[in-house]
C-alpha cells in the first residue's frame, strides 16, 4: 500500500482461474500522482509483452510545473509506447499485432485526468454513488449508443470482449481524455475488463463502502474470481484523503 501526498493507494492483478498467462499490468506511482492499468488483449500475439512496454513508457514519469505540460507528457509516452508496439521486430517479423488497453488516473492539484484507450475502466465512488467515469472502446458500446441493446443487455453481451481501439492496434491512435474534480473522501478505481466481466456496478460498489482500501481491493479480486475469474484481473483503488 502507498500512501502519498493527500491520497492512498492500492493495487492487485490475478491471473484468473482459467487464463495460464498474466497479460495485465499495473503501474502505482503515488509521490508522482499517477496510476494505470494495461490489459494485453486477448487472442492478439504478446499481449504481455504489450502491457509490460505500456507500463514501462511510464515508469520514470515525473509530474511537471503545470496541467498542460504533464498531459502533453503523457500523450506523448502512450504514442510512444504505441509505435513500440507497432515496430516491435518480432511482431513484424510474424505478421501479427500485439496490442494493449490503457487507462490511466493522473491527480493534480484537485483534478483528476483520466486517459483510456480500450475497455479498462475508471470507476469512481462519491457519498455513495458509483459511477463509471470512462466509456468502453469496445463493440458492444458502440450497440449501446446506437440504441441497438441497453446498458444492463451490455453487461454480460458475448461480444463483450471485442475493443475498437487500443495501442498497438493501428499507426494512430486516438486516446480519449476527460477532466473530473477529485475531492476529499472520493475513491477511485481502475480496472481491466477481467473485473467486470463477473461483477456488475452495484457489485462492485458493495466492498467498495464497506471496506477500507486494501480489504476492498482484495475482495474485488476475490468475487470476481468466485464469479468464474474467466480473465486476467487487475484492480488499482485511489482513496483521497479527507
Amino acid at each position: 500500500m502507498s500512501t502519498k501526498n493527500n491520497w492512498t493507494s492500492f493495487g492487485l492483478t490475478h491471473v484468473g482461474c482459467v487464463r495460464k498467462h498474466n497479460e495485465d499490468n499495473l503501474l502505482e506511482l503515488p509521490e508522482q500522482g499517477l496510476w494505470l492499468v494495461a490489459d494485453g488483449m486477448g487472442g492478439m500475439a504478446f499481449g504481455d509483452r504489450a502491457s509490460q512496454i505500456v507500463v514501462d513508457a511510464f515508469k520514470d514519469f515525473k509530474c511537471r510545473d503545470t496541467l498542460a505540460e504533464n498531459i502533453d507528457d503523457l500523450e506523448n509516452r502512450i504514442l510512444k509506447a504505441n509505435y513500440k508496439c507497432r515496430n516491435d521486430p518480432k511482431v513484424k517479423q510474424l505478421g501479427q499485432i500485439m496490442g494493449s488497453t490503457i487507462v490511466l488516473l493522473f491527480l493534480w492539484k484537485g483534478k483528476a485526468i483520466c486517459l483510456w484507450d480500450g475497455d479498462s475502466r475508471l470507476y469512481r465512488l462519491r457519498q455513495g454513488q458509483f459511477e463509471q467515469l470512462s466509456t468502453d472502446h469496445s463493440l458492444v458500446q458502440e450497440m449501446v449508443d446506437f440504441g441497438q441493446i441497453n446498458k444492463a443487455e451490455a453487461e454480460f453481451h458475448p461480444q463483450s470482449n471485442i475493443i475498437t481501439r487500443g495501442i498497438g492496434v493501428d499507426d494512430e491512435i486516438y486516446v480519449d481524455m476527460e477532466y473530473f474534480s477529485a475531492r476529499p473522501g472520493d475513491r477511485f478505481v481502475l480496472c481491466s475488463d477481467g473485473l467486470n466481466k463477473h461483477l456488475m456496478d452495484h457489485e462492485i460498489a458493495i466492498p467498495l463502502n464497506k471496506y477500507p482500501i486494501k480489504r476492498a481491493c482484495k475482495a474485488l479480486i476475490d468475487m470476481s474470481l468466485k464469479g468464474g475469474g474467466g480473465d486476467n484481473i487487475t484492480v488499482i483503488l485511489v482513496d483521497i484523503e479527507e
